[in-house]
This record gives C-alpha cells, sequence and structure tokens, in this order.
C-alpha cells in the first residue's frame, strides 16, 4: 500500500490465514539498517523500548521479519483489505 504522502512507506497485511507466526508472535519491530554501521532492531512496548543489537538477535528477527513478508498479503492486497476495513468502520459509526 503506498500513499503519495509516504512514498518510501510500505503497509503489509497478514491475515488470520497465515496462521501464527514469529514476526506475529514478536509483535511490534523495527529492523533499522544504515551504510554506516551494522543493523540493528528496536523493539517498542509498554515499558519503553529497547535497541537490539547483537548480530545473531538481529538475524533473528531478520528471519522473522522475512517469513512475515512471505505470509502477507502483497502491498496491493494489503491496500484493498485496509480501505475496506475503513469503509466497513464508516458505515458502522453512520458515516
Amino acid at each position: 500500500m503506498s500513499d503519495p504522502l509516504l512514498p518510501d512507506v510500505t503497509v503489509r497485511v497478514t491475515g488470520f490465514e497465515a496462521g501464527q507466526n514469529e514476526a506475529r508472535r514478536l509483535h511490534c519491530f523495527s529492523i533499522l539498517s544504515h551504510p554506516w554501521g551494522w543493523p540493528r532492531v528496536h523493539l517498542e512496548s509498554y515499558g519503553g523500548g529497547r535497541w537490539i543489537t547483537d548480530s545473531e538477535e538481529v538475524g533473528y528477527f531478520a528471519y522473522s521479519f522475512e517469513h512475515g513478508a512471505k505470509v502477507a498479503f502483497s502491498p496491493k492486497e494489503s491496500r484493498r483489505f485496509v480501505l475496506g476495513m475503513a469503509k466497513e468502520w464508516e458505515n458502522r459509526s453512520g458515516g
């Protein structure tokens, strides 16, 4: 799902039919890669944020992300799904 205001952002939705997977179990994480340093992972939770820099742990999150991407809807399918959900909620609220 691409947005003209955020051209470098892609949204991918994972449906329930994909089943349980590590990316879903791990919940919310970001993998940051920079040309001048090593990749790192940022986790955000109720208690605050945490950075992971250990290469083995970062590799685990990268694997989990790749697996999640394989079972997720395509960007086009994700866009349809999100727009459909928005329409459904709009109809529920009478707007």
